[in-house]
């Protein structure tokens, strides 16, 4: 991936052409990975995750190389570049408590205020598959804003 971003000449330059059309894809693939379609066996369902998963993967390759590559080409100086990789790491860190604690919170806020299951256990499987898929896209959302906020510099 690295030869290949390194061989890349665009208007936009080396590194965002690939974070840019990265994002996108990187959450939809994490939503997919997350939500298989419902009555599959278990040999189809570990199928699904096993394809996701490496689809998932392959989409973090080709736009996280990239993303740990544009740091050092924006300056050349050490401490410009230590001051841009540490407020990196904050922003990284933030995202990261901020998208693993929102699916749990949700979930918690709507099971206190009742809105969805009136507080009995969800017996259904069709209400657990929405539970699921519930959480997944609040971090399939939180992904796209994150990704879309780091590429404009917020």
């Amino acid at each position: 991936m690295s030869f290949i971003t390194d061989s890349c000449r665009s208007k936009h330059g080396r590194r965002r052409p690939f974070i840019m059309t990265g994002c996108v894809p990187y959450g939809v693939f994490l939503f997919l990975l997350c939500s298989p379609p419902s009555g599959l066996s278990s040999w189809n369902t570990s199928n699904w995750f096993g394809c996701f998963y490496i689809l998932y993967y392959i989409m973090n390759t080709y736009s996280n190389i990239p993303y740990d590559a544009l740091g050092p080409e924006l300056t050349d100086n050490y401490e410009d570049r230590s001051r841009l990789f540490f407020i990196s790491g904050l922003f990284d860190g933030f995202g990261t408590i901020l998208t693993v604690t929102t699916p749990v919170g949700l979930q918690l806020m709507l099971g206190t205020l009742n809105i969805f299951f009136n507080n009995k256990e969800i017996k259904n499987e069709n209400e657990k598959r929405a539970s699921v898929q519930l959480e997944c896209s609040s971090f399939f959302h939180l992904s796209i804003f994150y990704s879309f906020s780091v590429q404009l510099g917020f």
